[in-house]
């Protein structure tokens, strides 16, 4: 398939309608079928098959019965990007094929555009610790507006008013109050409490942390996963993500990836010794096939590019998306609609052609640590000096300090679930959180 890009972006859910069916024209010229790929709020993406035309091509593309473009085409499958649409509009689309004075028209199609999603977001902050040692909060994730978890290292006075020597590394709301919580690793059958790096849930009874380990609350208990130590070694566990607890990735330090399937666990080669960042997954709607990417860099240093990596069980594939900033940190994505990379810059691309688009400059120039998204109308980015930036569509709109709370610290991860956002980081030498509702 041939991916011909009219600028670059995206898409969601959506509706087709096809009106007519193409019209045969004398002779052997064939015929043009037109169908539904997706769409943004401002965006669209169709696919044109022919059958017994000659290329190259001249093919005319009709938006609203009114010429907007000619295609060369080259390949019987291509895919055409048509950005500046206005959201929440239904437009008709029609692909006609002229030569000799004949023409072969397509079917009409009908796609609606996405509306735009709210910025109206409230926010409260909370903090922990930093009485007794540097805090931080390095995950978060949300099972619903009264559940959500949030993991890293909490030092906080005993009841007599000195230092805790034993760390917390877990914090729990429960719609009202905040519990700060103590989660086991085990070494030789002995609990200890390192920091937690990572959290991923499924659901209030499914939950999955990591960081020196991979621990599983079961909604009952804290129980260890061991790794065998020919799968991982002694690197950090810095992400997870997976469709069910019978099907997960965890991604560390130097390139390691690993999976865990049918209660075990196997290693997967990266082809990289960058440290692995982030890791994002989900079934592609058009090939019915799950997509699973992370993005492998040094965030301080500059010395070798950013990869991103398509994992499959048993190989990886370094994906071209062009040259990128060599400090990236974050993907997310919708499979097959629209990826998105954060770090030292934000940028969105369709496929995987060398191709991508720059968004960097529509968000103050911090440093961004992490994105998420609920659809490709409703993007969060977090980052350095309290960045927490909302893209409903159209418009990223980022908030001041007029709307949350402004400090001189970081924010290091990001969640969003429906219309709650989640964003973790470190102040000072307390662990932060603040809530965003809409």
């Amino acid at each position: 398939m041939k991916i011909l890009l009219l600028s670059l972006a995206i898409l969601s859910t959506v509706f087709y309608t096809c009106s007519s069916s193409p019209t045969q024209p004398s002779g052997n010229y064939g015929t043009i079928v037109i169908s539904f790929e997706g769409t943004s709020s401002t965006e669209a993406w169709v696919n044109l098959k022919t059958q017994n035309i000659s290329f190259p091509a001249e093919i005319n593309l009709l938006l609203d019965s009114k010429k907007l473009t000619n295609i060369n085409l080259t390949s019987n499958d291509t895919t055409i990007y048509i950005d500046s649409l206005l959201p929440n509009r239904s437009y008709q689309l029609e692909a006609q094929f002229t030569a000799n004075n004949l023409a072969a028209n397509s079917n009409k199609l009908i796609v609606q555009t996405l509306d735009t999603t709210s910025h109206n977001f409230t926010w409260q902050t909370y903090t922990f610790g930093g009485q007794a040692g540097s805090c931080i909060l390095r995950d978060v994730a949300i099972i619903n507006q009264n559940d959500i978890w949030a993991v890293g290292e909490i030092y906080m006075n005993d009841s007599t008013g000195k230092p805790d020597p034993t760390r917390y590394n877990l914090v729990v709301w429960d719609g009202n109050n905040w519990t700060v919580k103590r989660v086991p690793y085990y070494f030789q059958g002995q609990p200890f409490y390192n920091p937690i790096q990572t959290v991923f849930a499924f659901n209030a009874n499914d939950i999955w942390f990591a960081g020196n380990g991979v621990i599983h609350w079961d909604g009952s208990q804290y129980n260890p996963v061991p790794l065998p130590t020919n799968v991982w070694g002694q690197d950090q566990i810095n992400k997870i993500w997976g469709s069910s607890s019978n099907d997960l990735y965890i991604v560390g330090n130097s390139g390691s990836i690993a999976h865990y399937q049918n209660g075990g666990w196997s290693k997967i080669q990266s082809g990289t010794t960058l440290d692995i960042q982030d890791i994002w997954g989900g079934v592609n709607p058009y090939t019915g096939e799950t997509e699973v990417l992370c993005i492998a860099s040094n965030i301080f240093a500059t010395t070798e590019p950013s990869r991103l990596i398509q994992i499959k069980p048993t190989f990886n594939n370094w994906l071209n998306v062009g040259t990128l900033p060599a400090t990236m940190s974050s993907v997310w994505f919708m499979p097959g609609i629209k990826y998105y990379l954060a770090g030292d810059g934000t940028f969105t691309f369709h496929s995987f052609n060398g191709k991508h688009n720059d968004e960097t400059n529509r968000i103050p120039s911090y440093y961004r640590f992490s994105i998420r998204g609920n659809e490709v109308n409703d993007v969060v980015i977090c980052g350095s000096f309290g960045l927490i930036s909302h893209y409903n569509g159209k418009s990223w709109h980022t908030y001041s300090g007029d709307e949350l709370q402004y400090f001189n610290g970081n924010y290091y991860k990001i969640e969003i679930k429906d219309n709650i956002i989640a964003t973790v980081g470190q102040s000072g030498a307390q662990a932060i959180i603040t809530i965003g509702k809409r």
